[in-house]
Order: structure tokens, then C-alpha cells, then sequence
């Protein structure tokens, strides 16, 4: 039940458009549900090159490539039942990223765009510790 709560709660970020404005109260309430699913341990997945991920990623995130096969690689140890949420520079890659992971039997993966944008719907800093 909680995962289908959260799942809806970003989707209905999706829906209103990724670090748009959030003066209307359904926009509060989508990214409050975006950062209660990062709160409860959704996993945060940067799909761009190790050289942009180190000029500035989310606090938290893993960075595995989609465009060089890290993330390819990476499928077979992850848990296909845990929730993710994928970003990148623009959101090509990130759309990219998100139907490998469907085709791969992940259901709980939304793309939230580029980084900036995950940045505002989540919550978290953008870093480069």
C-alpha cells in the first residue's frame, strides 16, 4: 500500500510538471509525496557521465551511466522490487533509463527529469561531495 501511495505521489508530480510551480496545493502535496518516498528509502539513480555526476549530483545518489552500459550492468543487482527515481541533464537519458529498467521487470521507476527538476521535486541539494 505504501508503495502504491508513493508511486502515485510522484506520478502526480509528472503530472504536474516536475519542479513547476508548487503554490497550488496540489502541487505541495505531489512533492511532499516525492520527498516522503525519498525519506523512506527510494533509490535515487543519476544516469549521466561520472564527469557530470562529479561537477554536481543529488545528495545521495548513485551514478550509474546509461549511455556507457554502467547502468545495463548494474541491473542484475538491484532489487527489482525497490523504488527508484532516475534523473539526468536534460531528461533524454533518464526516459531512456526508465524503460531499460520496465523492460527489465522494475516497476517502481519514475523519471523525474533533468536535474534540476529532481533537485525541486525531491527536496535534496545538488552536491558534489
Amino acid at each position: 500500500m505504501r508503495r502504491a501511495l508513493i508511486i502515485t505521489g510522484v506520478a502526480a508530480t509528472l503530472l504536474l510538471g516536475c519542479g513547476g510551480d508548487t503554490s497550488s496545493t496540489g502541487g505541495n502535496e505531489a512533492k511532499a509525496a516525492v520527498e516522503s518516498a525519498v525519506e523512506a528509502g527510494t533509490v535515487i539513480i543519476d544516469v549521466r557521465s561520472v564527469e557530470e555526476f562529479s561537477a554536481g549530483h543529488l545528495e545521495g545518489a548513485l551514478n550509474f551511466n546509461v549511455e556507457d552500459g554502467t547502468l545495463a550492468t548494474q541491473l542484475s543487482v538491484l532489487d527489482p522490487a525497490a523504488e527508484y527515481i532516475l534523473y539526468c541533464r536534460s531528461g533524454r537519458r533518464s526516459a531512456i533509463a526508465v524503460d531499460m529498467m520496465r523492460n527489465a521487470g522494475f516497476d517502481a521507476v519514475v523519471d523525474l527529469g533533468s536535474i534540476e527538476d529532481a533537485s525541486k521535486s525531491t527536496g535534496l541539494p545538488i552536491t558534489t561531495n
